[in-house]
């Protein structure tokens, strides 16, 4: 029985589909959504930088989570956002691992092929290494 649905969202056309589908899903099931962002914070910033990189993106992504809640409660799903720093594939299983979801929705493999070949997708890292169930949506 699914009653945790996290969704890792960073405002791009396959995280806008993976939260549709976890919506979906919710919807059916009566599940509590999770919608997760990670600001990324690169090895070299400085505390100072890294609190100032926080609060730009917590600005940028006030807007976008009201928009989130918004469809939320159109359909009736449960909705908690969450916005943290860090590496974005271990933030996610970190906050799936806290609410104990019991499904992890994302969005599909994009972005450089070289980049992904050399890096791992965060879509990749997460689907190897979660615990639970995963969605990956095109």
């Amino acid at each position: 029985m699914i009653q945790c649905i996290l969704v890792g969202y960073n405002h791009s056309v396959g995280a806008q589909h993976a939260f549709a589908h976890a919506l979906a899903v919710a919807r059916r099931t009566r599940a509590h959504v999770v919608a997760v962002a990670v600001v990324p914070v690169p090895k070299t910033l400085l505390a100072a930088d890294v609190d100032y990189s926080i609060e730009r993106a917590r600005e940028r992504f006030v807007a976008i989570f009201e928009q989130l809640a918004a469809r939320a409660r159109e359909v009736g799903v449960r909705l908690t956002t969450e916005l943290v720093a860090g590496y974005a594939a271990e933030q996610i299983l970190l906050l799936a691992y806290q609410y104990q979801a019991d499904l992890i929705v994302l969005g599909g493999l994009r972005g450089n092929p070289i980049r992904r070949w050399i890096c791992g997708s965060v879509t990749r890292q997460v689907a190897r290494r979660a615990r639970c169930q995963t969605l990956l949506v095109h």
